[in-house]
């Protein structure tokens, strides 16, 4: 059985807002809770998609802030990680704990506050060798929350956060307030210690929450302020999304949009048949807004409507995004080559084509009857344009670059654009018309020794490189960059006459 947190000082000083003497008895801390903080710092952060290597919380000194990153140095130093997605460089880590005392709620928010030195580089944006890195860690307590049903007090620091704003926020459920917004924002990256929080049910704000319920969801997932107070005590939803097993509607931002009306049907919009599938995937608030117009119980099909869901209604007027999904994955294409196949689709309509026709829906090869069907609806739309960016593209000629590894040279027409297009998964293909007419320019950087797979797709504009992209409008990395810096400099500016 697990202690409770007490303060050397009684709870009554603590009520008389004296901080002088207001400290936190380390001794008095449950027997697990540093046992919870060495399970959070070995919980799974990221793996490298290319070597697999796994990397934990506790390995956050070798994450940086960007995607990637690349040195100079000797590569026996460095160690190159390729993240998925991470957010900024964490230095603190924050861990949440509720306590009871006299059926009043404290919630702490304790901060492991982690340095790092090295004997070779004294900076954080230089990854080296664990064994080179030395680590201090030193737990404090950084806030102190009183709860109750009037408001919440920050009795650490002394600050009352808004008791009359607080009492008519949560009577009237209003926090567009910028300052009640941050306030329950704070400390987003954190982590709630689960062994007490059964304590909860001495209290009357949060006996009927079933917010413990929550305990395995709560150990994965970064938590912030709102989803400890407002969510479990002001929305009676709560506990119906909790005792269900729906925890990100119930912990999320999702549960400000549902209220209960009396039946599954009517609180969430869907037929009840399909809660077992929204349990198993966890659902989200934005699923369940795809799910509302678009019912399914394929998970597959649901992540895959969320992410292009821009796309759905067009899609729906030829075919289900079900076969759209499955024809690509015959393709041997990528999820994202759903832009191109509308395109595909929205070139064929206006040529007249009968888009009944299953021949017409699933050609045999899509990239290639794509980029033929947009040639063909561009030359007939504007015959002369093809002409005018080859003639542009004599002209640009004079900035063809050549080095040892990359080349650089202009769209020499259309096919060229549509090819970079199909290639990079871009919508260069759309900037025909203002190529054609000198509003800006187009150049392909390749690989020398493939100058027929794309790499970058370059925009100049009055001579000034505006825009470099790698496939799916991602960045180029640095030695790409420094070659098309060196490249700009010497670019001969081909404006309009008119100019």
């Amino acid at each position: 059985m697990t202690r409770q947190l007490y303060f050397s000082n009684n709870f009554r000083r603590i009520m008389d807002m004296e901080n002088d003497s207001l400290y936190l008895d380390v001794n008095s801390l449950p027997r697990y809770f540093y046992q919870f903080i060495e399970e959070v710092n070995n919980m799974l952060l990221l793996q490298d998609v290319e070597t697999e290597k796994k990397y934990y919380l506790k390995d956050l000194k070798e994450v940086m802030d960007n995607d990637s990153f690349s040195s100079d140095r000797d590569n026996k130093y460095i160690i190159q990680v390729d993240i998925k997605e991470i957010g900024n460089f964490i230095e603190n880590l924050y861990f949440y704990f509720f306590d009871v005392v006299s059926d009043k709620i404290l919630l702490y928010v304790m901060c492991e506050k982690i340095s790092y030195g090295s004997k070779y580089q004294t900076s954080l944006y230089e990854i080296m060798y664990k064994e080179n890195l030395c680590l201090k860690s030193n737990l404090i307590v950084d806030k102190i929350y009183l709860i109750e049903d009037k408001g919440i007090f920050d009795i650490k620091e002394d600050l009352f956060y808004g008791y009359d704003n607080l009492k008519k926020f949560y009577l009237d459920r209003k926090y567009n307030d910028d300052l009640l917004h941050a306030f329950f924002e704070e400390n987003l990256y954190s982590f709630l210690y689960l062994d007490n929080l059964e304590e909860l049910k001495k209290s009357k704000l949060y006996q009927n929450s079933n917010i413990w319920l929550g305990k395995n969801y709560l150990f994965q997932v970064p938590i912030n302020l709102k989803m400890l107070t407002f969510n479990p005590i002001m929305h009676k939803e709560f506990e119906y999304l909790i005792k269900m097993g729906l925890f990100n509607l119930a912990f999320g931002e999702g549960i400000d949009d549902i209220k209960y009306q009396g039946s599954f049907s009517k609180t969430f919009g869907v037929d009840k048949k399909y809660l077992p599938f929204m349990k198993k995937i966890n659902i989200t608030s934005y699923e369940l807004e795809i799910m509302k117009q678009y019912p399914t119980n394929n998970e597959k099909l649901l992540r895959y409507m969320c992410e292009f869901f821009d796309c759905i209604d067009r899609v729906w007027e030829y075919l289900s995004p079900y076969q759209l999904l499955e024809y690509l994955q015959k393709q041997g294409l990528g999820e994202m080559y759903t832009y191109e196949y509308l395109d595909y689709l929205d070139a064929c309509k206006k040529m007249g084509f009968d888009m009944k026709d299953k021949e017409v829906l699933f050609p045999q090869n899509l990239l290639d009857s794509h980029d033929k069907i947009l040639l063909e609806f561009t030359l007939v739309t504007n015959p002369l344009l093809d002409d005018k960016i080859k003639n542009l593209s004599e002209l640009l000629e004079l900035n063809i670059y050549n080095d040892d590894k990359y080349v650089i040279f202009p769209a020499s027409n259309i096919s060229s654009l549509i090819d970079e297009s199909t290639q990079m998964n871009n919508c260069v293909r759309l900037y025909s018309e203002k190529i054609g007419d000198n509003e800006c320019q187009i150049y392909f950087m390749r690989l020398k020794d493939s100058k027929d797979k794309s790499l970058v797709t370059i925009e100049v504009r009055n001579g000034k490189v505006v825009q470099a992209k790698t496939k799916f409008n991602n960045e180029v990395d640095k030695d790409e960059m420094e070659v098309i810096k060196k490249w700009e400099k010497h670019l001969l500016p081909i404006i309009n006459e008119k100019k």
